[in-house]
């Protein structure tokens, strides 16, 4: 498929910044993929831009997995053939309340399992 707009996919882009951030891209008239790993509030959130008339694709994605990340790779290039930007804003922040030195062992590694480890997956496979 010939595709002459550029192509960003943005990853954790249902809520906050992420979404933000599509929705600027896509107001540059850039084709943006929606990247998240709840597939209803990311088909929620890739509807709030098409209804805004933004060129929009949702994309299931969780960095917190390898497989996930290579379909999500695939996916695109099957639908687009390229990737011009990738923005990895992915990242969780589990308790707001809690010092890091007082998190549960289990909390402290899905923490770093997403915000640090989960972009460097693709280059360890």
């Amino acid at each position: 498929m010939k595709h002459n707009r550029k192509v960003a996919l943005v990853t954790g882009a249902n809520k906050g910044i992420g979404f933000e951030i599509s929705r600027q891209l896509a107001q540059r008239e850039i084709t943006v993929v929606l990247g998240a790993r709840n597939e209803d509030k990311g088909m929620a959130a890739t509807f709030r831009l098409k209804e805004a008339g933004f060129d929009v694709y949702f994309q299931l994605l969780d960095v917190n997995d390898a497989s996930s990340i290579w379909q999500a790779v695939d996916g695109v290039w099957k639908q687009f053939g390229r990737l011009d930007i990738l923005v990895n804003n992915a990242g969780i922040q589990v308790d707001r309340n809690i010092s890091v030195l007082d998190l549960s062992p289990d909390m402290l590694n899905l923490t770093l399992q997403t915000n640090v480890l989960g972009p460097l997956k693709p280059n360890r496979y």
